[in-house]
């Protein structure tokens, strides 16, 4: 009996040791993850900025140009900056959270499929539509 009983320590030992060490590698999975996603997210912020930045110069010449063309300053920037205006208040004041709901569910779907597919990370744009052109050129064959 004292031999079946050492035996049960023994499993149980290496039960929680198994339960311990499949929370650390959760743990480990989910911070690969989510450090991959605020990397991307960064990324993405300083392209849009430099990207906002040259976008800035582009319509302040624009604007110049128009109001040389049309011998009033002023009415330059007007026309260029109307548009913007337009568009701005529409996406600020509207209370339609269409457009917020799918940017999450987009990347609730993809982060969900890859956990799913057990990568050690998402895939680029760029490596799914590799990944899609291959499919395709093997279903074309």
């Amino acid at each position: 009996m004292d031999h079946l009983g050492e035996r049960i320590k023994n499993i149980s030992s290496e039960i929680k040791d198994y339960v311990e060490t499949r929370l650390e590698l959760t743990v480990i999975n989910i911070s690969e993850r989510s450090t991959w996603w605020v990397g991307k997210g960064i990324q993405r912020m300083v392209g849009f900025s430099i990207f906002g930045v040259g976008m800035l110069f582009v319509l302040f010449a624009l604007a110049i140009w128009l109001g040389d063309l049309l011998d009033n300053t002023y009415l330059g920037y007007l026309i260029v900056s109307a548009p913007l205006l337009i568009i701005g208040g529409y996406f600020a004041f509207t209370s339609s959270h269409s457009f917020a709901k799918k940017i999450q569910y987009e990347i609730m779907d993809d982060i969900i499929n890859e956990f799913e597919n057990g990568n050690s990370r998402p895939k680029s744009l760029a490596e799914r539509t590799e990944q899609t052109e291959d499919q395709k050129s093997l279903e074309a064959s």
